[in-house]
């Protein structure tokens, strides 16, 4: 499917098709919640479709049937096997044998991994090669959120598409087209900082939900230290990578609000951000910089104990500083 926000990347990408210019490896950058992976599948059923109709897929040849059911025998989606874990080097080496097949439809083979930080450097080392040399008429596209997590030597072999959130009142629009009142809209695009799929999502995250309570939560350490490991036990019961991201975002805007310089429109969220404004603004940059590590930490694999590591970061709020050695910690 392709959402209206990405209309425009799609037909420059259609363009250079059309042009003969299209690279052999791309990566799409941009926020979680905007659908880049539903862009670069849609784009790849363009290239195995027979029979195209003004830069799209028609749906209905043979090779559209196929790919719409997974089917096609030219085409890999890699994505982690388990939710929340890396992508496999005998994934990518799997990525590395297709690209040395014949196309069995006699057009173009295309790859796609997403979410891309989820190869660890091993997997992103054996992508390498393909990366540079994949042969004819092959397309590999790598969907991703942080380019920091990517080696360098991958980020060169690929050109880079940018994918931006829609200006406000579009992504407005098209959540209250989903038939969401136009104030939650707003308090959800808020907190996806404008990305309308993951604003879409947040209405089924109990830690959304929960935002007040888990600020007041937060705040509440500074004056009652003995109730860190419960709150860090609550914490824990959230999906890490979900709850980190929203929390550094949360933090940020804390910092904002507390300089004068932003005022917060989601009353749920305004209340739980004036809970943590209250604390010294070295401490809560310290305890924004702790959540970017732990964000680290999780996304290389260590699977670390949750409620430890939560408890790591709020002890940070109690002027206790993170391990430097955190990483390598488990």
């Amino acid at each position: 499917m392709l959402y209206p926000w990405l209309t425009t990347a799609y037909q420059q990408l259609a363009q250079q098709l059309e042009q003969n210019r299209l690279p052999h490896a791309l990566l799409l950058v941009g926020p979680n919640g905007l659908g880049k992976e539903a862009a670069a599948l849609h784009f790849c059923q363009l290239l195995h479709c027979t029979a195209p109709n003004h830069n799209e897929p028609c749906g209905h040849c043979d090779a559209c049937v196929l790919f719409s059911a997974g089917n096609c025998p030219d085409h890999l989606l890699i994505t982690p096997e388990e939710a929340g874990k890396n992508i496999l080097i005998e994934q990518i080496r799997a990525v590395v044998k297709f690209s040395h097949h014949t196309a069995i439809q006699g057009g173009y083979r295309t790859v796609v991994v997403s979410p891309a930080e989820r190869m660890n450097w091993n997997a992103q080392n054996a992508l390498l090669k393909t990366l540079e040399e994949p042969g004819s008429k092959t397309l590999l596209i790598l969907v991703v959120e942080q380019l920091n997590h990517l080696l360098p030597t991958v980020i060169s072999r690929c050109q880079q598409r940018s994918i931006q959130p829609p200006v406000w009142e579009e992504g407005l629009h098209w959540l209250q087209e989903q038939g969401i009142t136009e104030a939650e809209a707003k308090a959800l695009l808020l907190s996806a900082r404008g990305a309308p799929l993951q604003a879409l999502a947040l209405q089924e995250k109990p830690w959304f939900q929960r935002r007040e309570q888990i600020f007041n939560d937060i705040a509440s350490i500074q004056t009652q230290a003995a109730r860190l490991p419960q709150v860090a036990k609550m914490l824990a019961e959230f999906d890490a990578h979900e709850f980190l991201s929203a929390l550094y975002h949360w933090l940020a805007q804390t910092i904002k609000v507390q300089s004068g310089v932003l005022e917060i429109k989601d009353e749920a969220l305004s209340a739980g951000i004036n809970a943590l404004k209250s604390l010294r603004r070295e401490r809560i940059f310290a305890f924004q910089e702790a959540v970017v590590r732990a964000q680290t930490l999780w996304l290389s694999g260590a699977n670390p104990n949750k409620e430890i590591l939560y408890e790591q970061l709020l002890m940070v709020l109690l002027g206790v500083p993170l391990a430097r050695d955190i990483v390598h910690a488990y």
